[in-house]
């Protein structure tokens, strides 16, 4: 139920941070967004895959980060259809960007960090 709780809150601080002007946001544009989405991954798998261990979850969770930014440099008609819809553009984005790696990265660090916090 935890984990529920921590998707439903991280889902809506990242539909937050793209929507709505704040300080975080004004200093690191759209990144604060996508660490949020690779919490969500980590938070989203851990609820999936429960009896996994933290470090796997992360390991998966990145897999998933890094193969959604590689996914950006196909072009197949479809894929650009769904990238065109809301769903599409949160979940794939559209652009390849190193950066977007670099904010996962620190996302799944965050949320493992989160994660031995709340298991004290």
């Amino acid at each position: 139920m935890r984990y529920a709780l921590i998707c439903l809150a991280l889902f809506t601080l990242g539909l937050a941070s793209r929507h709505y002007a704040n300080p975080i946001s004004d200093l690191f544009g759209k990144y604060p967004g996508d660490t949020l989405w690779a919490m969500l991954a980590f938070f989203g798998l851990g609820l999936l895959l429960s009896r996994y261990s933290t470090l796997t979850i992360a390991g998966i969770a990145l897999a998933v980060s890094l193969s959604v930014e590689l996914l950006k440099f196909y072009h197949a008609p479809w894929m650009i259809a769904l990238r065109a819809s809301t769903f599409g553009y949160l979940v794939l984005g559209h652009i390849f960007s190193v950066e977007n790696l670099i904010a996962y990265s620190i996302g799944v660090v965050l949320a493992v960090t989160a994660e031995w916090l709340l298991s004290k």
